[in-house]
């Protein structure tokens, strides 16, 4: 048990344990909020089923969280691609042909003050764009979001981040509105 504990403390002190707790606090507000939107729609109605969604997705969002920390505890994070190459690289060698591993890449590991930099930056990207929902709409925050994180945490061309982040904004929009989902469209749209 204390063997247990030790491990727990050192997990959330590393950046890893940060992350957990930051996307369980959101998971937190999203089943929060979800609840709010409920039992403000008297539990039925298409207002309802957005609260629904919005705390079904939370709980998801929770669970996963769980999992991934038991899994960092365990110690048993396993990279699919490492496994995956794994197991090419010793069918390969089954079948008699000669293999040169192409797979393994050396990749710099970021400090801690650097990751921890990044998932405050995120932080504070993430309550930008909650706050942003209401004033300009999901579909406008969601491509400014997607621009401003893929440009700080990706560093991709600035043609790329445009289309991509436009792209996904339009479609996330356009997809749940096609599945029925009633999005907040923006106060600020109304005073133009």
């Amino acid at each position: 048990m204390s063997t247990l504990l030790a491990r727990t403390g050192s997990l959330l002190r590393s950046p890893d344990g940060w992350g957990h707790l930051l996307i369980a606090l959101f998971a937190l507000v999203a089943v929060g909020n979800g609840g709010v939107i409920v039992s403000a729609a008297g539990g039925i109605g298409e207002k309802a089923a957005a609260g629904w969604f919005i705390g079904i997705i939370g709980i998801i969002l929770l669970g996963l969280v769980g999992l991934g920390f038991r899994e960092d505890l365990r110690g048993g994070r396993v990279s699919v691609m490492s496994e995956l190459a794994t197991t090419i690289i010793a069918e390969e060698e089954a079948a008699g042909r000669e293999v040169e591993d192409h797979f393994q890449v050396e990749l710099p590991l970021h400090s801690p003050r650097i990751i921890a930099r990044l998932l405050l930056l995120s932080a504070v990207l993430l309550v930008g764009w909650m706050v942003a929902i209401p004033w300009i709409g999901f579909g406008a925050a969601t491509a400014i979001f997607c621009l401003l994180f893929m440009r700080w945490m990706s560093r991709t061309s600035w043609w790329t981040t445009l289309i991509t982040s436009i792209s996904v904004g339009a479609g996330l929009a356009i997809l749940f509105k096609l599945v029925g989902v009633i999005l907040p469209t923006g106060a600020l749209w109304y005073l133009i």
